[in-house]
């Protein structure tokens, strides 16, 4: 399926680069989610350097994004955590609520136009379900069972990106 996703990515004008080496996920994102990440993600993940729509505002997170962001105005892959934390501010059982809701939920995909949202994939389950602003953590619901599911989902167009 990941093959066939990434060729109907392409086909729908997304600039989806191939990675000339998987890029390894660091080991602080690992050692946080590795345990249970799909391999079916890994391997989607790993073939790619870049994928995004054209206007940059839609992106899988792929091997590079994991990378520490370099300037200020790159996002980082845990940037809706980082914001919800800021909101949190010094509330710390809010910031523990932000926290604890992100180490069960792995980010794979941003989006920043119109609104701000999401999809994760559920380490407790491996179902992926989505959230939009302002509340990322409250809103969440599953939207497929898995990886391969939210895949063939998309491409069917029971859900848009």
């Amino acid at each position: 399926m990941v093959d066939e996703f990434i060729q109907w990515l392409s086909a729908q004008n997304w600039k989806v680069i191939p990675a000339e080496t998987a890029t390894p996920i660091p080991e602080d994102v690992l050692s946080r989610y590795g345990h249970a990440i799909p391999q079916s993600w890994l391997n989607f993940a790993g073939k790619l350097a870049k994928c995004e729509d054209q206007t940059g505002n839609k992106w899988f997170l792929v091997g590079p994004d994991f990378k520490p962001a370099k300037t200020e105005d790159d996002w980082s892959w845990n940037e809706l955590e980082l914001m919800g934390l800021d909101a949190a501010g010094k509330d710390k059982k809010w910031a523990k609520e932000v926290t604890d809701f992100w180490d069960t939920h792995f980010p794979i995909y941003l989006c920043t136009d119109p609104e701000y949202y999401y999809y994760a994939i559920d380490i407790e389950d491996g179902s992926v379900i989505t959230s939009t602003e302002p509340d990322f953590e409250e809103r969440a619901k599953h939207v497929a069972g898995s990886f391969p599911e939210f895949l063939a989902k998309i491409v069917s167009g029971a859900i848009k990106l």
